[in-house]
């Protein structure tokens, strides 16, 4: 059986996009810490007014860093692991 992903269309990313930004949600990646034991969430810092990723060795507690992304980055990461 051939599994068929969907790629999101532009409006689905802007819609989650708007929740992150609107309602302090945010995208849990699940297989980065399932494959690499990095937890990595993706969300909205209201505070400075961006979009910020933040990344966390869950296996040896090594490291821990926020780092901001741009619209268009965060579009193509959620993109991306949306056809995982």
């Amino acid at each position: 059986m051939n599994k068929v992903f969907l790629q999101p269309t532009e409006d689905q990313l802007e819609k989650v996009m708007q929740q992150m930004r609107e309602k302090e949600l945010e995208y849990y990646d699940f297989w980065d810490e399932f494959y690499h034991g990095i937890l990595t969430n993706y969300g909205y810092d209201k505070k400075n007014g961006c979009h910020v990723a933040s990344h966390g060795d869950m296996v040896a507690f090594s490291f821990y860093r926020e780092e901001e992304t741009s619209a268009q980055e965060l579009k193509a990461k959620l993109a991306e692991i949306a056809n995982v």
